[in-house]
C-alpha cells in the first residue's frame, strides 16, 4: 500500500528522533488503514437498545448551560430507576419520584409538589434525566443524520448530530462510548449558546428495594394541587401597556406607531429553546403574511435571555418577517407572562379583546376567530404544513 502524503512525514520525523519512532509509526499506520464509514442511524439504534434492555439503572447527569462563552451550572440530577415506572431521581431544583402507586415532582427551593397519576405505560424515567432523548427539552426532536469520531471530556467518544426540523438554526449532538454503547453526553448549540448535559457513573440493570421508592413531602411543603392558581395574565377587557422596544438591528419598535392605521394588533411572547414557540411560529408568520394588508399589525417579543445574534439567525432561518422585540424584559412583566408561547389580541383603542397561554390548534385557531371579529380578513389562511 502507498502511504499517504502525511505518513510519509510522519516516518522523515521517525527518522530524526528514533526514540519516538513507534508511537509515530502507530500513528502514521493508524491515518494511513482505511476508516469504517459510521452510520448514525445504526449508533442510535445499538444506544437505544442498551437502555431499552435495562431492567434498572442508577446514573447521574450534569447540565450546563453556555453563553458567550462563559459556563454556568445548570442541574445535577441523581436517577435510580427500575420497570416498570419506579424513579427515585433528585436535583437541587427539580425531584421526581414514583413508588408505583403514586407520582410526585418536587421542587425543593419553593417546597411544592404535585401529584400525579401513576400511568402503567408510561415512561420510566423522568423526562428531565436526558436519558429518555439523550437531549433537553424533550420536546425537540432531532433527526441525527451525520456521525464521527470525536473526543468527549477528554475521552474518545463516536459523535453523532443532527437538526431539529422545526427549529431552525438548532444542531443536537449525542456522544456515546463505543466499548459500553451507553451515552457519555448530549449537546444543543443555538448560535453562540449551548447547553450540554455530562452522564456520570450509569450502572445496568440495578435492582433496589420496592421501599426505595417512597417518598414523603417535607414538613411545610404545598401540594400544589390543593392551590387555587391566580393568573397574573391581563384581562380581557383592560388597556394594554404601550411599550417600546429594540429589534435586532437596533431600531426602535414603537407599539402605538405600529398600531395607527390598524384594525388590530397581536403581541407574541416566546424565547428561542422554547418547543411550543417554535411549533407555533410558522402559523404566526402565515397569519401575517395573509392579515397584515388587511389590518393586522403583529410583534413578536423575546424575553430577552436569547443574544441578538440567535435572533438574527433563527428569523433568516425561518424565514420569519414580523417585527421583532429583543429586549422583552419589561413587557414580559408589565403584561404578566408566566409562560411561552403568550399571545394578546389588542383592538384599535388599546384594550385587549383575547389572550392565550401556550400552543394548540385549536386555540390558535380561537385567536384567529377574534381577529376576524375586529374586522381583519383572513381569508385564505390555513395553519402552516
Amino acid at each position: 500500500m502507498e502511504p499517504n502524503q502525511t505518513t510519509k512525514e510522519l516516518l522523515s520525523i521517525s527518522s530524526q528522533y528514533p526514540h519516538r519512532m513507534i508511537n509515530i509509526l502507530a500513528i502514521a499506520l493508524a491515518i494511513s488503514a482505511p476508516q469504517t464509514k459510521l452510520d448514525a442511524a445504526e449508533i442510535l439504534q445499538k444506544l437505544t437498545a442498551r437502555i431499552a434492555a435495562a431492567k434498572g439503572l442508577s446514573y447521574e447527569v450534569m447540565s450546563t448551560i453556555v453563553k458567550a462563552g462563559k459556563q454556568k451550572p445548570h442541574m445535577a440530577i441523581k436517577v435510580r430507576a427500575m420497570r416498570p415506572n419506579l424513579i427515585y431521581a433528585e436535583s437541587s431544583k427539580q425531584c421526581w419520584y414514583n413508588n408505583g402507586k403514586v407520582s410526585y415532582e418536587f421542587y425543593p427551593d419553593k417546597l411544592e409538589y404535585i401529584t400525579h397519576r401513576v400511568d402503567p405505560d408510561g415512561d420510566w424515567l423522568p423526562e428531565g434525566s436526558g436519558l429518555l432523548s439523550f437531549c433537553a427539552p424533550t420536546i425537540y426532536k432531532p433527526i441525527y443524520s451525520r456521525a464521527n469520531r470525536a473526543t468527549f471530556q477528554g475521552k474518545p467518544a463516536l459523535c453523532i448530530e443532527g437538526d431539529e426540523p422545526e427549529v431552525p438554526g438548532l444542531v443536537a449532538r449525542v456522544y456515546v462510548d463505543e466499548k459500553t454503547w451507553l451515552p457519555m453526553g448530549w449537546e444543543q448549540v443555538t448560535g453562540d449558546s449551548s447547553v450540554f448535559g455530562i452522564f456520570k457513573n450509569i450502572e445496568t440493570d440495578k435492582t433496589f428495594p420496592l421501599e426505595s421508592f417512597n417518598w414523603t413531602p417535607p414538613r411545610g411543603a404545598i401540594n400544589l394541587r390543593d392551590v387555587k392558581h391566580v393568573s397574573t395574565l391581563l384581562k380581557k377587557g383592560t388597556d394594554a401597556p404601550m411599550l417600546t422596544f429594540r429589534d435586532p438591528t437596533g431600531k426602535p419598535i414603537d407599539m402605538k406607531a405600529l398600531m395607527q392605521g390598524k384594525k388590530g394588533l397581536l403581541v407574541n411572547f416566546w424565547y428561542y429553546m422554547c418547543g411550543y414557540c417554535q411549533k407555533e411560529f410558522p402559523h404566526l408568520q402565515e397569519l401575517y403574511r395573509v392579515a397584515e394588508k388587511n389590518g393586522l399589525a403583529v410583534v413578536i417579543v423575546n424575553s430577552g435571555e436569547d443574544s441578538t445574534a440567535v435572533i438574527k439567525k433563527f428569523l433568516k432561518a425561518g424565514k420569519i418577517t414580523m417585527p421583532c422585540g429583543v429586549d422583552g424584559q419589561k413587557a414580559f412583566k408589565a403584561f404578566g407572562v408566566e409562560g411561552c408561547p403568550t399571545n394578546y389580541v389588542i383592538d384599535p383603542s388599546g384594550k385587549i379583546v383575547y389572550r392565550t397561554a401556550g400552543f394548540g390548534e385549536d386555540s390558535f385557531m380561537e385567536m384567529v376567530g377574534e381577529i376576524n371579529k375586529l374586522g381583519i380578513s383572513t381569508d385564505g389562511f390555513k395553519m402552516a404544513k
